[in-house]
């Protein structure tokens, strides 16, 4: 989502910065410079897929509020506590040199979004306030730029330190918070990465030398996360999928809900590789089963867990070894 953000917002901003900056350009080079910048970017959409890619859905999610609290007074006492002396940013707009329309998009836009939109599934809307924070930041460098050439002292270096140390203190703070773990902290702030055991790490390092770029593995659900975060290896489990293109999560959805024995259910899918602990369930023994028929080929051991191949039409450079790889 902090990605969606932040691409969103920079297609609309670039678009009003090519049509309303100060530039040479004619109006008629302006509207077809940002006319293609729309057309590539929403042709980039429509082929590779993403969030953007199902507007119907995502328009059931999407929903108009006013505030980005319940009451009026709840919303400015959010947006004075989250942006702060950012506010001030405004005005730097009158002394920034170059891309001053981008930048007040940026900060106006990300404001604006999290006071009139929600987004039912998450409170991941408020991810435009970052970026809002971004363009004010800038915007307030203008301002800065422009206070440090007062001829009085006071102004000239009281007021551009007092902004640069307002703007500053409350991402110090929130670093402190956090390291010292002061009360109050959210739970998700204090998580930890997953650990990962020495056979996962074997069999991750395994794989990584040995999966095509087009493949996805299999690591049953409370193990996988690690060889996701720490080994970057693709996963079958659908909360890892993007940003595949969208379109192909029900299938894969589905893939996993039932475990089908059909090996093409899950070569259609790029579903190749498995690492197995004895602890699988339906998978295990659907994989087995592929052992037994020759479907199925056995790369290496570690400690207990096997990793796996599911053979496709035309055997892959992995499958074709002489004996099994293996420790302990």
């Amino acid at each position: 989502m902090a990605q969606t953000a932040l691409f969103c917002a920079l297609s609309a901003a670039i678009v009003a910065s090519e049509l309303l900056d100060e530039r040479s350009d004619s109006w008629r080079q302006r509207c077809a410079s940002a006319a293609v910048l729309l057309g590539v970017a929403l042709l980039a959409v429509k082929v590779l897929g993403g969030f953007w890619s199902q507007p119907g859905e995502l328009s059931k999610k999407v929903l108009l509020h006013w505030g980005i609290a319940d009451t009026f007074d709840a919303s400015a006492r959010w947006m004075l506590g989250s942006f702060g002396v950012l506010l001030l940013g405004g005005l730097g707009v009158f002394w920034l040199e170059r891309r001053r329309v981008l930048f007040l998009a940026l900060g106006i836009g990300g404001a604006l979004v999290v006071n009139l939109v929600r987004y039912t599934d998450t409170w991941d809307i408020v991810k435009f306030a970052t970026v809002g924070s971004l363009g004010l930041a800038v915007l307030l460098g203008g301002l800065i730029k422009r206070l440090k050439r007062s001829p009085w002292s006071a102004i000239g270096v009281g007021a551009p330190m007092s902004l640069m140390v307002a703007a500053t203190l409350g991402g110090l703070a929130f670093v402190v918070a956090v390291a010292t773990d002061l009360p109050g902290v959210p739970a998700m702030y204090r998580q930890v990465p997953p650990s990962m055991s020495a056979d996962d790490r074997a069999a991750a390092e395994f794989l990584r030398r040995r999966m095509p770029t087009d493949t996805v593995m299999y690591r049953q659900y409370a193990a996988f996360r690690p060889y996701a975060l720490f080994a970057g290896l693709p996963q079958v489990w659908v909360e890892t999928a993007l940003p595949i293109n969208i379109t192909l999560l029900p299938g894969r959805q589905k893939l996993v809900d039932s475990w089908p024995a059909d090996e093409s259910a899950y070569l259609d899918r790029g579903v190749r590789f498995f690492v197995l602990d004895g602890n699988d369930g339906r998978i295990g023994d659907v994989v087995n089963g592929w052992l037994s028929n020759g479907s199925a080929s056995l790369l290496a051991r570690f400690g207990a867990l096997r990793v796996i191949e599911l053979l496709p039409a035309s055997p892959s450079p992995s499958s074709q070894r002489n004996g099994v790889v293996g420790l302990r």
